[in-house]
């Protein structure tokens, strides 16, 4: 999506490698973009840098640091679980990447996306924005006293109309996603 003519900003997801490089990739398991088996968590940088895209493109996967991303409106959903073995991410790691990735991308708008509630503190201390994904409507009130937090993100099936209206009208922003870009 980032390298189209005429995008702006987009949503993408963030894992860190096994040598703790912030890398862009949404699924939990590769094989089905890649060919590949595994997840970015458990390859290195070298053996993902091999890797492509099974799309026409045939691109190479990114790492947050590649300049293709820079000037760019971004949201970076920030996955904290490597799947394949069930453990968590340093968040340690990914701040300085993330940190790195703000300094650099001066003409670009830089906004984060936790599930991990534990996490919101300490990214908002950042100075970047920080949205939490929300289950739902009850899960995100649970949250609205969060000092800093700047909106939500909800999946548009979870949520009515009404409800938006009621998280906005407390000064929080929303963001509704539903579909995958196309392949």
């Amino acid at each position: 999506a980032l390298a189209h003519n005429g995008c702006d900003g987009v949503e993408v997801d963030i894992q860190l490698s096994k040598d703790g490089t912030a890398w862009l990739f949404h699924d939990l398991d590769m094989e089905e973009e890649t060919g590949e088996t595994g997840c970015v968590p458990s390859k290195t940088d070298a053996e993902l840098e091999k890797l492509r895209y099974k799309s026409f493109h045939k691109e190479n996967l990114l790492r947050l640091d590649e300049p293709e991303v820079y000037g760019k409106a971004v949201f970076l959903d920030l996955k904290y679980v490597n799947s394949c073995v069930g453990d968590t991410v340093s968040l340690g790691d990914l701040l300085d990447d993330l940190t790195a990735f703000r300094d650099k991308n001066t003409s670009g708008e830089v906004r984060l996306i936790t599930f991990n509630p534990g996490w919101i503190d300490i990214l908002v201390a950042t100075g970047m924005e920080v949205f939490y994904e929300a289950e739902d409507y009850e899960r995100a009130l649970s949250y609205v006293e969060n000092v800093g937090l700047k909106g939500f993100v909800f999946k548009s099936k979870t949520i009515t109309k009404d409800q938006l209206a009621d998280i906005e009208s407390k000064g929080f922003q929303t963001v509704l996603f539903d579909v995958r870009s196309p392949k």
